[in-house]
C-alpha cells in the first residue's frame, strides 16, 4: 500500500461520499456501521471509507483499533467530513 493524503469524493444526490487512504486495490468491503463501509486491500490495509450518508457518524475509534487507522490519517478525517457536514462521533 502507498500512503497518500486522504481524498474525498461526494455525491450530494447520492448523499454519499467515499474518502481515498491510499493507492490499493480493493480485495474487499466490511461494515462498520449501518452507513459506514471501509474497503480493504488484500493486507487487511485500510484503502478507503465509504459513508452511505452525509450525515453518517464516523467512528473513529474503532477505525483506529479494528483497522490500524493512524492517527494522521483520523486527524485528515476529521477535517475533511466538517467540510462535507458528516458528524463527528
Amino acid at each position: 500500500m502507498t500512503p497518500h493524503p486522504v481524498t474525498i469524493e461526494t455525491d450530494v444526490e447520492a448523499d454519499a461520499a467515499y474518502f481515498r487512504i491510499s493507492d490499493g486495490l480493493v480485495k474487499s468491503t466490511l461494515p462498520v456501521g449501518p452507513e459506514i463501509m471501509v474497503d480493504i486491500d488484500s493486507k487487511d490495509e485500510v484503502v478507503g471509507i465509504e459513508l452511505l450518508s452525509l450525515k453518517a457518524h464516523i467512528p473513529y475509534t474503532t477505525l483506529k483499533e479494528r483497522f490500524g487507522v493512524g492517527a494522521s490519517v483520523v486527524s485528515e478525517l476529521r477535517t475533511l467530513s466538517a467540510t462535507i457536514g458528516t458528524a463527528d462521533h
